[in-house]
Parts: C-alpha cells; structure tokens; sequence
C-alpha cells in the first residue's frame, strides 16, 4: 500500500517551481539566489578540506589498526550512494517505514559492492549497479508511490 506523504503547500511549489518562467522565478522572492560569493566559496572549499581529510584519516585509521582496506571503501562507497540517491527523496525520510526501506536498501548496496568485488570484479560492479539502482527505484514506485527522480 503506497503511503501518502503530505506536504505543505509550500513545498508543493517549490517542487513545481523547475517549470517555472524565469519571469516567474523574479518575482518570487523564495525562489531568489543568495548573493554571497566569498562565504559560499570558503564554505565549499572548507568541506573539501573535510572530506578529503576523513578520507585520508579513514585510510590511516584501518592501517594502523590492521583492519582490511574493503571497509573505509565501503563506507565511503555508502556513504556516496546516501547523498546521491538519498537526496532525491530528502523529503520522504520524515517517514519511518521509508527511512527504514532506504537504510535496509544502503545496507543490500553494501553486501552487492563487497560480493561483487569480493568474487568477481569491477566490470561486473559497474553491470550490477544499473540493476541494483533499478531494483531500488522500482521498490520505492511500488512500496511507496514514489515516482524516480528523472519524471518527479
């Protein structure tokens, strides 16, 4: 049974707003870009210094405690396919039963990468990920109602 997510009005237009006019996006003060250069740009330089120093500290980490290198890529790997595909249905993770679909499915994404690399190799990875993010968008259309980012 599909579950009905209810949003506010707001958020219906904010989600419509792509088709929008850009005569229609002047005059709307939410749809409006912030103009702040510098901040966004010292913003998205620190994040990169973030990453790439949890990435790297990741790596140092499991060296140091002997732990096998599959790990801090697999994590790095899920947490990848979370932002990617997560941020489609952002608006959907104030439901339980989606939040819990979605974990189960971050978790099934992590046992393909680590099988699949583990037995075969990474041109079989690259043909069972189409399937896979097929898989979950049919899952979510069917359990859910959700309609793939693409056609939303």
């Amino acid at each position: 049974m599909p579950c009905s997510c209810v949003h506010s009005e707001k958020e219906n237009y904010l989600a419509a707003a792509d088709h929008k006019t850009d005569k229609d996006r002047e005059n709307n003060p939410v749809l409006d870009k912030p103009k702040r250069g510098f901040p966004d740009i010292l913003a998205l330089l620190g994040a990169s210094i973030l990453i790439v120093t949890l990435g790297i500290g990741s790596f140092f980490l499991a060296d140091n405690h002997h732990i096998d290198l599959i790990w801090p890529i697999l994590a790095w790997i899920s947490a990848g396919f979370f932002a990617g595909i997560g941020w489609d249905y952002r608006r959907e993770f104030k439901s339980a039963a989606f939040t819990s679909f979605f974990l189960a499915w971050l978790v099934l994404h992590s046992l393909v990468f680590v099988l699949v690399l583990g037995y075969l190799s990474w041109l079989y990875y690259v043909l069972a990920v189409p399937l896979e993010l097929f898989v979950f968008y049919a899952s979510a259309s069917l359990l859910f109602g959700l309609k793939p980012p693409g056609q939303r």
